[in-house]
């Protein structure tokens, strides 16, 4: 089942153009619009925010196409410290956002309460990911 945020109504089969979904009044339902459980999304946001920013950090730290002096090295070592912290901070941005979408949600009423849970779980999910991620990667950066 999907809820339009826009209508405020449940759609259980949507209009189809494509690979689009489409509410009967013309909003385009997003895969957020999908009603799941806390536990579904609080994992598939965690696994994929974990994996994601860690290959993508590492696979920048060790670059083994970077040749330079020492200097250069260092300097470079510092810029990736900097890009994880950048990282982390719009991940606990995205998990804050989630937090005051649930809370304008629940404010609202109706049948988009049904998706509290979901976008619950998801900023559940990204702090999550950013903790552990600033546990285990954090001292090799810092």
């Amino acid at each position: 089942m999907r809820i339009c945020k826009k209508c405020n109504c449940e759609i259980e089969t949507p209009k189809a153009w494509l690979w689009r979904k489409y509410c009967p009044t013309g909003h385009r339902l997003l895969d957020e619009a999908v009603v799941r459980s806390f536990w579904g999304s609080f994992a598939r946001t965690l696994v994929g925010t974990f994996f994601l920013t860690a290959a993508a950090v590492l696979g920048v730290a060790f670059n083994p196409d970077f040749v330079g002096t020492a200097a250069q090295r260092r300097r470079f070592e510092e810029g990736v410290g900097e890009l994880f912290g950048f990282v982390l901070i719009l991940i606990l941005l995205a998990g804050v956002r989630a937090f005051y979408q649930a809370k304008a949600w629940n404010k609202r009423g109706g049948a988009v309460q049904s998706l509290i849970p979901r976008v619950r779980g998801k900023g559940f999910g990204y702090l999550s990911a950013a903790i552990l991620l600033a546990i285990y990667l954090g001292p090799a950066f810092w």
